[in-house]
């Protein structure tokens, strides 16, 4: 039996870093090594990066757990984890020791991945980027295709929320719908992100770019050039809605299309796809916050044309608190791979929340 720990590492540490290290940091089979930040006045920085942390103006307090700080970092339930500046990283870096994992958060390597190839060097052994990055190893959308990870994958991307959200749709209806997809459009209802204008944040509704029909046709390579995506960005903190409009060569009736769903969120796509059934006029985006799932579609929003030749999806996302478990699903599963860790241990369980019981 492996009785090692997986070392994992941070490369930034936003909101979606600060996601994933909650997952992270109670479960045994981890520990946090590092993590790597710019900062201009350190003593300042380590005071507000800890308390981000307990503290998330969104999310509330990070119940059951104690973060705090100390000349050289963070203190995390007793446990001391070091912040290093960037202009320390890759020297201190080699002095930890390394990383079994390094999770990635800052997005700046979507163009130039290469550089985080360098930490291998220093002992890091896989890089998961946590946006869709050129260049990398493999792209993984967990719960699809994470089966094709091999060992020889050392950085690795786990798309983007929205890539999350729709790949799953699209793999149930055409594998366990066995429906033939001839062209879908959608346009995400995406949360404010931190890349943001703060002005725009507070009071428009803009346009965005989106490279989800890439992500898409990369990990369903059978829909390619079948799919279309546009974004658009509204003045809420977290929870976004996908509007997928399907057309079939076979023009599948709702029950078809929710049978399809339904087997896959009950099967191979368990905790990754769910279905609900709640009432259109009490539906709203604050009832699934800190829902896990990728996707969430609403049973009573798919509607059809009236000859069936189109079909209309809505599915609502965390687009970052179901993105974080999904990096964390993934860093389970490369552990798993690599033999890390044993099937048989259950001590790496992600503190997933509970969610109300509103099967469709």
């Amino acid at each position: 039996m492996n009785n090692q720990k997986i070392r994992v590492a941070f490369n930034g540490f936003g909101r979606i870093g600060r996601a994933i290290f909650k997952l992270l940091s109670p479960c045994h089979d981890i520990d946090i090594i590092g993590i790597q930040v710019p900062s201009l006045d350190k003593a300042k920085d380590l005071y507000h990066r800890a308390h981000a942390l307990q503290y998330d103006p969104y999310y509330g307090c990070w119940d059951g757990h104690r973060a705090d700080s100390y000349e050289q970092g963070i203190n995390v339930d007793g446990k001391k984890i070091p912040l290093l500046l960037t202009n320390e990283f890759i020297s201190r870096w080699a002095i930890l020791g390394g990383a079994d994992i390094l999770i990635e958060c800052t997005g700046k390597f979507s163009k130039n991945p290469n550089v985080l190839r360098k930490q291998i060097s220093f002992g890091t052994k896989k890089t998961i980027v946590t946006y869709p990055a050129e260049g990398v190893d493999a792209t993984i959308v967990y719960g699809v295709n994470h089966r094709s990870y091999i060992s020889r994958h050392a950085v690795l991307s786990s798309a983007s929320c929205t890539t999350n959200c729709i790949v799953p749709i699209l793999s149930a209806l055409t594998t366990e719908g066995n429906l033939q997809l001839r062209e879908c459009m959608g346009t995400t209802i995406h949360a404010a992100t931190t890349s943001q204008d703060p002005l725009e944040v507070l009071n428009q509704i803009t346009d965005h770019t989106t490279g989800a029909s890439k992500a898409v046709e990369l990990i369903l390579p059978h829909l390619r050039g079948r799919t279309q995506f546009f974004s658009k960005r509204v003045p809420i903190a977290s929870v976004s809605c996908m509007e997928l409009d399907c057309i079939f060569d076979e023009r599948p009736s709702i029950e078809n299309i929710h049978m399809a769903l339904k087997n896959a969120s009950e099967g191979r796509l368990t905790g990754i796809l769910q279905l609900v059934s709640v009432p259109k006029s009490a539906d709203s985006s604050g009832f699934y916050i800190r829902n896990p799932h990728s996707a969430v579609i609403n049973t009573e929003s798919i509607a059809s044309s009236s000859e069936r030749t189109l079909i209309k999806i809505w599915a609502w996302y965390d687009n970052e608190f179901a993105y974080s478990c999904r990096v964390v699903d993934l860093v389970r599963h490369i552990a798993l791979s690599e033999k890390w860790i044993e099937r048989e241990n259950n001590d790496f369980i992600p503190e997933y929340i509970p969610r109300p019981d509103m099967s469709a």
